[in-house]
């Protein structure tokens, strides 16, 4: 179970030092005259020290450091600062170092040199679909307290819990558009407290107890927009029922093969086991540990697209509460790592694309930059753009695009610009070199 141990009073303070450091938000308006920005404006100062009289370097990054706070900022509309405070770890591992990547535009407001130090002013534009896209893995724990979870942290959030981005937002990174998202089916076993064996749907006795952790993944694909895929208690007619209907751990090619049968575009196949782990020194109810192992595996070919493994620690005042909370809460959390794989791999191969290295020179003008980078990511078959490296005057950025570099490089040079040109350096397979040249 990943929890935070800090108090949520004490972290936040933490987070925010951390997040911000020498960024200060700001709440001015810019040089007098100055036209109010859209909703997602942010306005932000913030300063870095010149180091061996390297002035630019300096602005460069004053330049990241306010982009970054902008982009921090922004996070805390969409999440109240006490969720983002307890799991500042996760936080930080969805957004640092990737600003530009939610950074739709932004104009410098002001900037001086002195006492050794740069100092920027920028009104930055924040994507916050993109945002909430970078943050669809990112799930809030719950904060520590001496009651037991019930059933209802499953459900929709209507107060207290923290939803997690990919409940806000059906249009996550890591999902395609609702006609291309895949149909899902699950096949996981389940072995609470009081079952002497593994529970699964295929065998000959399956039961009609619900499965914990596959309801809870449901739902979350379901609310992501997937439809799952309403498979019964009933064991599947297939040709290898005599090979799988007593084994509670399917491999690829059974599970690809029961998919195909009943329409389904991916199998997620897993086990989920819950166990009591006794007093944890915390009192109350006693603990219950939920372990869940899974794979999605592509039903056309039988290929493995991505795996997983969770455990969630929960109480309960008994075994059958306590398991439940316990593989309820697994599920959730393997949902969470599972849907935006599984649309990432999904929206790849039903629309193919090349991963092309793009090296840019001649950002050291930040503004023509901007543009630059905004045009790249609206271009036709553009999937996905990630900035890799960036230093004084160059950029290095990953592009995911429907072709391959020869036809990128033709719909670049499709576009003009009022202040620069694109000048192309080099080519080659799965790579291009051009250089943003003043006019």
């Amino acid at each position: 179970m990943r929890v935070s141990v800090i108090h949520p009073g004490r972290a936040l303070f933490l987070a925010m030092a951390i997040v911000f450091l020498a960024s200060v938000p700001s709440s001015a308006e810019g040089p007098p005259g100055a036209q109010p920005g859209p909703d997602n404006a942010i306005t932000v100062v913030a300063t870095r020290k010149i180091q061996g009289g390297n002035i630019a370097l300096a602005k460069q990054e004053a330049v990241e450091a306010a982009l970054s706070a902008a982009v921090d900022q922004a996070a805390l509309t969409l999440l109240s600062s006490e969720a983002i405070a307890r799991a500042f770890q996760s936080y930080s591992a969805a957004v640092a170092g990737k600003a530009e990547k939610y950074i739709d535009s932004y104009k410098i407001l002001g900037e001086a040199s002195s006492g050794g130090t740069y100092r920027v002013m920028l009104q930055a534009v924040v994507s916050t679909g993109q945002l909430k896209a970078g943050l669809s893995g990112f799930r809030p724990t719950a904060p520590p307290d001496d009651s037991a979870p019930t059933a209802a942290d499953t459900e929709p959030a209507t107060g207290g819990a923290e939803p997690a981005i990919a409940d806000v937002d059906q249009a996550a990174a890591g999902s395609v558009q609702a006609v291309d998202r895949p149909r899902l089916l699950l096949l996981l076993s389940e072995q609470n407290l009081n079952d002497v064996s593994p529970r699964f749907w295929w065998g000959e006795n399956p039961g009609t107890l619900a499965a914990h952790a596959e309801a809870a993944i449901a739902r979350k694909a379901e609310a992501a927009g997937f439809v799952v895929i309403e498979h019964g208690t009933g064991t599947p007619d297939v040709p290898v029922k005599a090979a799988i209907i007593f084994q509670p751990e399917l491999n690829n090619r059974d599970a690809a093969d029961i998919g195909r049968l009943l329409g389904a575009d991916v199998a997620i196949v897993g086990k989920a086991i819950a166990y009591a782990i006794g007093d944890t020194g915390a009192g109350g109810d006693p603990a219950y540990n939920a372990t869940i192992t899974m794979k999605a595996v592509l039903v056309q070919n039988g290929q493995e697209i991505t795996s997983g493994f969770e455990t969630a620690v929960r109480q309960g005042r008994n075994d059958t509460e306590g398991g439940r909370e316990a593989l309820t809460a697994a599920g959730i959390q393997a949902a969470g790592h599972l849907i935006p794989s599984i649309g990432a791999a999904w929206e790849n191969a039903v629309r193919p694309s090349e991963s092309i290295t793009l090296t840019v020179s001649g950002t050291g003008n930040l503004g023509n930059f901007v543009r630059f980078r905004q045009t790249l990511r609206d271009l036709d078959g553009v999937m996905d753009l990630q900035v890799r490296e960036m230093n004084a005057d160059a950029a290095i950025i990953a592009v995911r695009f429907e072709g391959n570099s020869q036809d990128l490089k033709e719909r670049l040079l499709a576009n003009t610009f009022e202040l620069f040109a694109i000048e192309v350096l080099s080519l080659s397979n799965k790579r291009l070199d051009i250089a943003l040249v003043p006019k």
